[in-house]
């Protein structure tokens, strides 16, 4: 876990902000299964915070990187697929925006732009 000292305030509804934390600590947790480094880091940016949950699990294969984000789209042999729809859908009512960078067989970056609240 890395972060800054002194953050802005982001816009986010009541819940967002752990519901996003929690989707994606539990996707890392999943693409993990025998162990692996997960990592939380957030820091200030110029109009608000840049937060980047990353994992060395399982990754995400190139054919589902662009799509994941959809509704009942999954990895998992057990998922919903709903994980990182919730995500994205959290993300664009904050006005921010969601990357996923992943590599099979390394890892997976979310990174996220979470707006400051006005």
């Amino acid at each position: 876990l890395d972060v800054a000292e002194r953050l802005p305030a982001v816009r986010s509804g009541q819940g967002d902000l752990e519901q996003l934390v929690l989707n994606l600590a539990s996707n890392a947790r999943d693409a993990m299964p025998d162990g692996g480094v997960f990592s939380v880091r957030a820091w200030p940016q110029e109009r608000g915070v840049g937060v980047c949950v990353a994992d060395t699990g399982c990754g995400i294969p190139p054919e589902l990187l662009s799509r994941v984000q959809e509704p009942f789209i999954t990895t998992k042999q057990e998922g919903s697929g709903l994980g990182l729809a919730i995500c994205r859908s959290i993300i664009w009512e904050m006005r921010g925006r969601m990357e996923i960078n992943s590599k099979p067989g390394e890892g997976t970056q979310v990174v996220l732009h979470l707006p400051a609240a006005e």
